[in-house]
């Protein structure tokens, strides 16, 4: 016997019916609405994870605080999403010479023309 704790306040708890692989063969068992709907969508999650950790500034670093892997996690996400948005965005410009390296670097290099000062507050 298998139990699965689930926790879901976007779904019903309607029962479905779903498929399962067992074996070589194809079993149809009932199953919560939440759980139908998270086998769904899982794979946008699976795709994101596999983005972020292919190019990530939290992984590739070691730190004592934990708040500092913690804001590096967070521009990872941001900037996973942000290629996401931008391929979505210039699917033709990506086809052709779009690469996530490439559009990493040319972001780190438009952050890195700032020439503000520490303290000091641009006017």
């Amino acid at each position: 016997m298998i139990l699965v704790s689930l926790i879901s306040t976007a779904d019903t708890t309607d029962i479905v019916t779903v498929t399962r692989k067992v074996g070589n063969a194809k079993v149809e068992v009932m199953a919560p609405l939440a759980v139908s709907n998270y086998n769904k969508y899982m794979g946008g999650v699976d795709r994101h994870d596999k983005l972020c950790s292919s190019f990530s500034l939290c992984k590739a670093h070691h730190f004592k605080k934990y708040y500092v892997k913690l804001m590096l996690f967070l521009v990872d996400i941001g900037v996973t999403n942000a290629w996401i948005y931008y391929k979505k965005c210039n699917k033709e410009l990506c086809a052709k010479e779009g690469s996530r390296a490439n559009f990493f670097q040319s972001v780190a290099e438009e952050n890195g023309k700032c020439k503000c000062k520490v303290g000091h507050v641009p006017q």
